[in-house]
């Protein structure tokens, strides 16, 4: 069972409970703010993906 104040985050069936989240960056959405901090553009994207309900694709441009 989870203590207050504990997250959990799932990433490729792992399942991993952080006992001091950073709540700044957890709870920005709710007052209009995104925060990516140190997040890569694939990982900001599969969050956008679940938000929006939107697929996101990949396409190489050329050089």
């Amino acid at each position: 069972m989870a203590d207050p104040g504990q997250q959990a985050r799932v990433r490729n069936d792992d399942l991993a409970v952080i006992a001091t989240p950073n709540e700044a960056e957890v709870l920005a959405w709710t007052t209009g703010y995104f925060n990516f901090m140190e997040a890569d553009i694939k990982t900001i994207m599969r969050q956008v993906e679940s938000w929006y309900d939107v697929d996101v694709r990949y396409a190489k441009t050329p050089a």
